[in-house]
């Protein structure tokens, strides 16, 4: 009579169970693992953002070496750039200036952007 249950159960484990696991366990970490492909999609989102915070960065260095230039051959550009950031003018020149309608002054003396007259 007999053959005994015990080897049938091992070859089914041997051949079908054990390589199905394995390939299970090898397409998990395909996906999932320290280099599978989530993680390649990750590292890929970085990149491009990494590349367009670069492409930014490089549009106003080239802004600012375009500014760089005008101040460095236009004496009018220069004169202006003089006059708007440090309050350098001309002697001779009269100058105006004129309050910020949000300044605390301002608001205090009731003539801010929130007051009706």
């Amino acid at each position: 009579m007999g053959r005994s249950f015990m080897p049938v159960l091992t070859r089914f484990f041997a051949f079908t169970l054990l390589p199905a696991g394995a390939i299970v366990a090898l397409c998990y970490f395909a996906v999932f693992g320290s280099s599978g492909w989530l993680h390649a999609q990750r590292i890929e989102a970085e990149l491009s953002a990494a590349n367009r915070h670069r492409d930014e960065i490089d549009a106003d260095v080239a802004r600012l070496q375009r500014e760089v230039d005008q101040l460095r051959n236009d004496e009018a550009t220069l004169r202006r750039a003089a006059a708007e950031d440090l309050l350098l003018v001309p002697k001779g020149s009269t100058v105006y200036r004129f309050a910020d309608p949000n300044s605390a002054l301002a608001v205090a003396n009731g003539s801010g952007a929130g007051s009706l007259f």
